[in-house]
């Protein structure tokens, strides 16, 4: 594990990566400055302040395709947050769908971007970024009220949580030609994914019929439980990606009382199905 430094302040935090090594989160400036987080990219030893929008005063990046095409959300001029496409040194604001927010979190290698942002109502919806236009991908009911898009794979399929009714009650959903599918729960009432490989396999976290929270796998139509660490009831699971080759990663509350980020193998490999890399309080 390295330590990737900050842009001269205390903290950072690090959200994204491509194939390239480059990485992307958000840091800290010097304890001088005032709303001092900024984006950043980190390649080649170097952390890179990617700056602002427009008279903005924070920004945060959140995932980088593999031509180095980033994407985050920060403030604005008049104090709204919008989402951004970072590429080729300029920072480029994506607007909203009506209202006063937008936040990217997911890019694929066409360059196709997904998040969440307030419509005129004033409700998140999910929605995709292409070819200069943001579309609202709506919800999973007529009675839902917001939704949002975390994940987006190199077939434009794209993955996030919707409200299945005006009270709440969220679903993970699949986003495929042109239509909004649910992918149910552990049991539970609750459920959200948050990454997809180009396998079409998908990965999340959900509430089981013991209202634990745990991890799961969608692949060929099942949502399968990933359980967690201990395996014991009351712990939970929380899955955030998947690579092309099945690995998940999350992170699981342990006999401790503590979460620790996992390695979860979906496919026979010659290591131990779930392997811990790093402890966190």
């Amino acid at each position: 594990m390295t330590d990737l430094g900050t842009l001269g302040g205390n903290n950072s935090e690090a959200f994204g990566i491509n194939d390239n090594v480059e990485i992307v989160g958000r840091a800290e400036l010097g304890p001088s400055v005032s709303y001092s987080k900024r984006a950043f990219k980190y390649f080649d030893d170097t952390m890179w302040n990617l700056g602002l929008l427009p008279g903005g005063w924070w920004s945060h990046a959140t995932a980088i395709n593999k031509h180095g095409q980033i994407v985050g959300h920060g403030t604005t001029a008049t104090n709204e947050v919008h989402a951004f496409l970072y590429s080729d040194g300029t920072m480029t604001d994506l607007g909203t769908l009506g209202g006063d927010r937008s936040e990217a979190y997911g890019i694929n290698d066409l360059g196709q971007i997904v998040g969440a942002s307030k419509t005129a109502a004033g409700h998140y919806h999910a929605f995709l970024y292409h070819q200069g236009t943001m579309i609202d991908l709506g919800t999973l009911t007529p009675e839902g009220t917001q939704s949002w898009a975390y994940g987006i794979n190199n077939n434009g399929h794209i993955v996030g949580e919707s409200d299945t009714t005006a009270l709440g009650g969220s679903h993970a959903f699949l986003y495929a030609g042109g239509k909004m599918t649910d992918l149910g729960t552990l049991g539970g009432t609750v459920s959200s994914a948050r990454g997809i490989n180009d396998r079409g396999q998908i990965v999340g976290h959900a509430r089981t019929a013991s209202n634990d929270t745990h991890a799961f796998l969608y692949s060929g139509g099942k949502m399968t439980d990933l359980d967690t660490l201990t395996g014991e009831e009351g712990t939970g699971s929380y899955a955030y990606g998947i690579n092309d080759i099945g690995q998940i990663v999350g992170k699981s509350s342990t006999a401790s009382g503590y979460y620790h980020a996992f390695l979860y193998n979906s496919q026979p490999v010659a290591v131990s199905a779930v392997t811990l890399l790093l402890d966190s309080d």
